[in-house]
């Protein structure tokens, strides 16, 4: 599936992701055999890396305060016949021992500091080398702990390569 086939199966799933973003993200899961997702919301972003990566592993962590949402995204995944593990509840809480090491980290959860904060230091270690650090909302004004607390965690260069940008999704390549 291409992008713009996937973008366009996936319009009517309301989301804060811009296209030029979505393509990025697109393009960091193809080819990856296991993906690690946090912060679903309405799950635009999580059909998108699930057409990228039709045979891969993808693991979601988002508390999904509607079940409504849930719903719909679950039987989004099981259309595409995606293989998910789905931990409904917040970063902090899922056993670290439950995720393996992961091709791409998706962090699009809890915008506060002490959330990024929880989000990095709990799933950067699992990114495997070579892996892709995928950060939606990376450098929006309006929420300045994002970018704040991802430099703190990705600014060794011996660790984290910056890659090009796409909107408001950062991304890094784990050495």
């Amino acid at each position: 599936m291409t992008f713009a086939e996937a973008w366009a199966d996936g319009v009517d799933i309301p989301s804060a992701f811009y296209p030029e973003e979505g393509a990025a993200l697109f393009a960091a899961a193809q080819g990856c055999r296991t993906i690690l997702e946090v912060g679903c919301e309405y799950g635009r972003s999580t059909c998108l890396v699930a057409a990228a990566a039709p045979t891969a592993d993808v693991y979601l962590i988002d508390p999904f305060a509607s079940v409504e949402i849930l719903q719909r995204l679950v039987a989004a995944l099981y259309l595409r016949q995606q293989r998910f593990s789905l931990y409904r509840m917040r970063s902090a809480d899922v056993p670290a021992g439950q995720i393996p090491l992961v091709d791409l980290l998706h962090l699009d959860g809890d915008h506060t500091t002490a959330g990024v904060t929880v989000d990095c230091t709990r799933w950067l270690c699992r990114v495997r080398r070579g892996g892709i650090l995928a950060v939606h909302d990376y450098q929006r004004a309006s929420l300045p702990s994002v970018t704040q607390v991802v430099h703190t965690y990705t600014g060794d260069p011996h660790q984290w390569e910056i890659l090009p940008s796409a909107g408001y999704l950062g991304l890094w390549r784990k050495q």
